[in-house]
C-alpha cells in the first residue's frame, strides 16, 4: 500500500483539502484491501469482551461495528494504542492488517460486535 494515512489537522479550508485527500487515500486503501473478495459481516459478539485487546490477523483491513446496550452507552475504540473513535450508542472503525484493537465501554454493556472481513 505505502500510502501515508495520517489524519491531517482540522481547522482551516487548506486543512479541509488535505482531509479530502486523506479520505481519497483511505478509500483507495480500503478498496485495494478488499479487492474482489466478497467481505461479510460476522457476528463475533460471543467471542469479544470490552477492554480486551485483539489483533487483526485476517490478512486485510478489518471493519468493526460495536453497539451498546443503551443509547447512552459510550464506546471508545482504540487501534494500535491510539484512540480512533468514540460513539454514544455505537462505534464503527477500521483496523489495518496486523494492528491491535479494543473497545472500552462506559454506561452500559456491549449488545453486538460485528467485524467485516
Amino acid at each position: 500500500m505505502g500510502s501515508n494515512l495520517e489524519i491531517p489537522p482540522a481547522g482551516s479550508e487548506q486543512n479541509w483539502g488535505a482531509f479530502r485527500g486523506w479520505l481519497n487515500k483511505l478509500w483507495t486503501a480500503v478498496t485495494q484491501s478488499i479487492g474482489s473478495n466478497a467481505a461479510v459481516y460476522n457476528n463475533v459478539t460471543s467471542s469479544r469482551v470490552a477492554g480486551t485487546t485483539y489483533t487483526n490477523t485476517a490478512g486485510k483491513i478489518l471493519f468493526v461495528s460495536v453497539n451498546g446496550s443503551a443509547t447512552s452507552t459510550v464506546l471508545s475504540a482504540t487501534v494500535s494504542s491510539t484512540g480512533v473513535a468514540v460513539g454514544v450508542g455505537g462505534v464503527t472503525f477500521a483496523v489495518p492488517v496486523g494492528a491491535t484493537y479494543s473497545v472500552a465501554v462506559s454506561g452500559g454493556t456491549i449488545l453486538s460486535w460485528f467485524e467485516l472481513f
